[in-house]
C-alpha cells in the first residue's frame, strides 16, 4: 500500500485522502486532477473547485460535442 501523500493547503497539512472527503471528491479524481493541475495554490483551487459530473450528463456534453452526432 502506497504511503499516504501530504500537500498544504489553506495554512494546514492535508493527506489527499482527508481533502478528497472535506470537498466530497474521490480519492482518485483529487489526485488525477493534482497531476494535471499541479501542486501549487493555484492547481490545488483548480481541482478543488472543479465539479462532478454524471455519467449520463457527461453523455450529453460529449453528443454536442460530437463531430458524429446525428443531424437534427
Amino acid at each position: 500500500m502506497p504511503a499516504p501523500r501530504f500537500i498544504q493547503w489553506e495554512g494546514q497539512e492535508w493527506s489527499i485522502n482527508r481533502l478528497a472527503r472535506a470537498y466530497h471528491l474521490p480519492t482518485s479524481t483529487l489526485n488525477h486532477r493534482l497531476e494535471r493541475f499541479g501542486e501549487t495554490a493555484t492547481g490545488i483551487q483548480r481541482a478543488l473547485a472543479t465539479g462532478i459530473v454524471d455519467c449520463r450528463t457527461a453523455g450529453r456534453i460529449g453528443a454536442t460535442r460530437s463531430p458524429w452526432r446525428y443531424p437534427g
